[in-house]
């Protein structure tokens, strides 16, 4: 009876649990390296513009990455094959750019990276 409830055969359950794991990681990550930039910066002065641009910048780089490697979670569970297949590679693509914000120390990334590779597999079947 629950097989015809709730059927995972069509659904790429793995790489959504995956991918919107390494997708809050990556997302809580921004968040607070932009938190600890901007208590550096009010604790500490003014400091030099490079180092703060560049903080600021990887802070909403991962927020952004974050936010797009967690739609593409969302957007798994989508019937179609096509829409998974593309959101999969925004998700591998998204993750890879995490690691200029350091991909949630590293575990983000990973998870995002394997979470969209079975969504391609997934995809691709």
């Amino acid at each position: 009876m629950i097989s015809h409830v709730y059927r995972t055969k069509n659904r790429p359950v793995a790489a959504f649990a995956m991918t919107l794991t390494g997708g809050t990681i990556v997302l809580i990550g921004g968040v607070l390296s932009l938190v600890f930039t901007l208590l550096e910066n009010f604790l500490f002065g003014g400091g030099t513009w490079p180092f703060f641009v560049a903080a600021y910048s990887s802070g909403i780089l991962g927020l952004i990455s974050g936010a797009v490697i967690v739609l593409a979670a969302f957007k798994y569970n989508l019937r179609d094959k096509k829409a998974t297949t593309e959101w999969a590679t925004a998700a591998v693509i998204f993750s890879v750019i995490s690691l200029l914000n350091l991909g949630g120390l590293l575990v983000g990334f990973i998870l995002g990276l394997i979470g969209g590779l079975l969504g391609l597999r997934h995809g691709e079947l």
